[in-house]
Protein backbone atom coordinates (compact mmCIF):
# COMPACT_ATOMS: atom_id res chain seq x y z
CA UNK A 1 0.00 0.00 0.00
CA UNK A 2 1.33 3.48 -0.73
CA UNK A 3 2.08 5.42 2.54
CA UNK A 4 1.27 9.64 1.92
CA UNK A 5 4.21 11.28 3.17
CA UNK A 6 3.12 14.66 2.84
CA UNK A 7 -0.18 15.92 1.48
CA UNK A 8 0.74 19.46 1.17
CA UNK A 9 4.01 20.79 0.92
CA UNK A 10 2.85 24.03 -0.57
CA UNK A 11 4.93 27.32 -2.29
CA UNK A 12 3.26 30.18 -3.35
CA UNK A 13 4.18 33.37 -5.14
CA UNK A 14 4.50 35.41 -2.10
CA UNK A 15 7.18 33.18 -0.50
CA UNK A 16 10.51 35.03 -0.28
CA UNK A 17 12.21 31.71 -0.03
CA UNK A 18 11.61 29.63 -3.32
CA UNK A 19 13.80 26.77 -1.45
CA UNK A 20 11.25 25.88 0.89
CA UNK A 21 10.73 22.68 -1.62
CA UNK A 22 14.30 22.04 -1.96
CA UNK A 23 15.01 21.77 2.00
CA UNK A 24 11.67 19.80 2.31
CA UNK A 25 12.55 16.82 -0.82
CA UNK A 26 16.13 16.80 1.28
CA UNK A 27 14.45 15.99 4.58
CA UNK A 28 12.20 13.60 3.40
CA UNK A 29 15.21 12.15 1.34
CA UNK A 30 17.32 11.56 4.34
CA UNK A 31 14.58 10.67 6.93
CA UNK A 32 13.38 7.62 4.46
CA UNK A 33 17.22 6.87 3.41
CA UNK A 34 15.87 7.26 -0.44
CA UNK A 35 18.66 6.42 -2.99
CA UNK A 36 21.36 8.98 -4.18
CA UNK A 37 19.48 8.40 -7.57
CA UNK A 38 16.37 9.28 -6.14
CA UNK A 39 17.17 12.26 -4.24
CA UNK A 40 19.04 13.91 -6.68
CA UNK A 41 16.56 12.92 -9.41
CA UNK A 42 13.67 14.42 -7.40
CA UNK A 43 15.41 17.69 -6.20
CA UNK A 44 16.02 18.26 -10.45
CA UNK A 45 12.87 17.11 -10.81
CA UNK A 46 11.34 19.44 -8.62
CA UNK A 47 13.37 22.73 -9.33
CA UNK A 48 13.12 22.35 -13.12
CA UNK A 49 9.09 21.56 -12.84
CA UNK A 50 9.17 24.75 -10.77
CA UNK A 51 11.44 27.00 -12.66
CA UNK A 52 8.77 26.14 -15.40
CA UNK A 53 5.67 27.10 -13.89
CA UNK A 54 6.94 30.16 -12.23
CA UNK A 55 8.60 30.95 -15.92
CA UNK A 56 5.84 30.40 -18.19
CA UNK A 57 2.36 29.21 -16.54
CA UNK A 58 1.60 32.28 -14.43
CA UNK A 59 1.78 36.09 -15.34
CA UNK A 60 4.32 38.54 -13.53
CA UNK A 61 2.57 39.54 -10.35
CA UNK A 62 0.35 36.42 -10.43
CA UNK A 63 -0.52 34.88 -6.69
CA UNK A 64 0.18 31.42 -7.55
CA UNK A 65 0.41 28.41 -5.62
CA UNK A 66 1.94 25.21 -6.20
CA UNK A 67 1.39 21.45 -3.91
CA UNK A 68 3.47 19.28 -3.88
CA UNK A 69 2.14 15.55 -2.46
CA UNK A 70 5.21 12.58 -2.36
CA UNK A 71 3.96 8.86 -2.09
CA UNK A 72 6.31 6.08 -1.10
CA UNK A 73 5.82 2.77 -1.64
CA UNK A 74 8.60 -0.28 -1.82
CA UNK A 75 9.47 -0.08 -5.15
CA UNK A 76 9.67 3.63 -6.00
CA UNK A 77 8.63 7.24 -5.16
CA UNK A 78 5.77 8.95 -6.88
CA UNK A 79 5.58 13.63 -6.85
CA UNK A 80 2.65 14.83 -7.41
CA UNK A 81 2.82 18.61 -8.36
CA UNK A 82 -0.29 20.44 -8.59
CA UNK A 83 -1.17 24.29 -9.77
CA UNK A 84 -3.91 26.12 -11.23
CA UNK A 85 -2.40 27.75 -13.94
CA UNK A 86 -4.04 27.75 -17.41
CA UNK A 87 -1.12 25.80 -19.21
CA UNK A 88 -2.37 23.66 -22.26
CA UNK A 89 -2.43 19.92 -21.41
CA UNK A 90 -1.99 18.75 -25.42
CA UNK A 91 0.97 21.54 -25.98
CA UNK A 92 3.36 20.26 -22.44
CA UNK A 93 2.22 16.57 -23.11
CA UNK A 94 3.88 16.77 -26.52
CA UNK A 95 6.83 18.87 -25.69
CA UNK A 96 7.49 16.20 -23.10
CA UNK A 97 7.55 13.76 -25.87
CA UNK A 98 9.17 15.69 -28.32
CA UNK A 99 12.27 16.52 -25.45
CA UNK A 100 12.12 12.77 -24.67
CA UNK A 101 13.20 11.14 -28.13
CA UNK A 102 15.44 14.40 -29.15
CA UNK A 103 19.11 14.30 -29.03
CA UNK A 104 19.83 17.21 -27.27
CA UNK A 105 21.31 19.32 -29.75
CA UNK A 106 18.05 19.20 -31.78
CA UNK A 107 16.40 20.92 -28.90
CA UNK A 108 14.76 24.43 -28.94
CA UNK A 109 12.46 26.68 -27.18
CA UNK A 110 13.28 25.44 -23.58
CA UNK A 111 13.01 21.19 -24.17
CA UNK A 112 16.32 21.12 -22.68
CA UNK A 113 14.56 21.08 -18.92
CA UNK A 114 11.98 18.93 -20.29
CA UNK A 115 14.41 16.52 -21.36
CA UNK A 116 15.81 16.42 -18.35
CA UNK A 117 12.90 15.79 -16.35
CA UNK A 118 12.35 12.84 -18.49
CA UNK A 119 15.92 11.59 -18.13
CA UNK A 120 15.88 12.06 -14.06
CA UNK A 121 12.15 10.38 -13.85
CA UNK A 122 10.87 7.32 -14.62
CA UNK A 123 7.74 7.78 -15.70
CA UNK A 124 6.41 11.41 -15.99
CA UNK A 125 2.75 12.36 -16.49
CA UNK A 126 0.96 15.51 -17.19
CA UNK A 127 -2.64 15.58 -16.57
CA UNK A 128 -5.44 18.28 -15.85
CA UNK A 129 -7.41 17.15 -12.78
CA UNK A 130 -10.70 19.61 -12.39
CA UNK A 131 -9.33 22.46 -11.95
CA UNK A 132 -5.57 21.62 -11.57
CA UNK A 133 -2.74 20.51 -13.67
CA UNK A 134 -1.09 17.54 -11.95
CA UNK A 135 2.67 16.45 -12.73
CA UNK A 136 3.28 12.97 -11.37
CA UNK A 137 6.96 12.12 -11.53
CA UNK A 138 7.97 8.39 -11.16
CA UNK A 139 11.30 7.52 -9.63
CA UNK A 140 12.42 4.20 -9.16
Amino acid sequence: MTEILMTSCVVTGRDKDKRALERFLDSLAQKRAWSSKIAFGLQVVADEWLSNLVKYAFGPGDDWRVDVEVREDPNCVRVDIRDSSDNCLDEVNLRLQTAKMSPICALTGGRVGLMVLGHCADQVVYSRKGDQNVAEFVLY
